[in-house]
């Protein structure tokens, strides 16, 4: 499970602040660089985008069809979800089962786990250059990849 970090530099000429935090497992720890005031995570509004003006019977629809996601230059930390009660949710896997390319480059991105992907069996292409990626163990449900 990722940890977000909300805390602003306190003076840009410094060194970077790191922040450690242990994986689920327990075994490694990570060096997580602390991130921008402005990230976030990504979220079902993010998803739809203009669409979630229209009337929400066309919601679902709309997100069961898309094949490309450009999610760059969002500022995101995750491309998951935590419910209050700490569940996972995989919003990718869930409403976009026939995404094939994202576009999630020039982002946050510090550790990308095995759940970012899980359910996105036709993905072809994911770009993620330009984060600051540390660990990625998120492509076992990525069949065509």
């Amino acid at each position: 499970m990722t940890v977000q970090y909300y805390r602003e530099q306190p003076d840009a000429r410094q060194e970077p602040q790191v922040d450690m935090f242990t994986l689920d497992d327990g075994e490694e720890e990570l060096q997580v660089p602390v991130l921008p005031a402005d990230a976030r995570n990504l979220t079902y509004d993010m998803l739809l985008g203009d669409t979630k003006k229209k009337p929400r019977q066309f919601h679902l629809p709309y997100l069961e069809g898309i094949t490309h996601l450009m999610m760059n230059k969002k500022k995101l930390s995750s491309v998951i979800q935590l419910t209050a009660q700490n569940e996972v949710k995989t919003l990718l896997g869930q409403y976009c089962p026939k995404l094939t390319h994202i576009f999630l480059q020039e982002n946050y991105l510090s550790y990308v786990g095995s759940v970012a992907f899980k359910g996105c069996k036709n993905i072809l292409q994911i770009n993620l250059f330009n984060n600051n990626i540390l660990k990625m163990d998120c492509f076992d449900d990525c069949q065509k990849l």
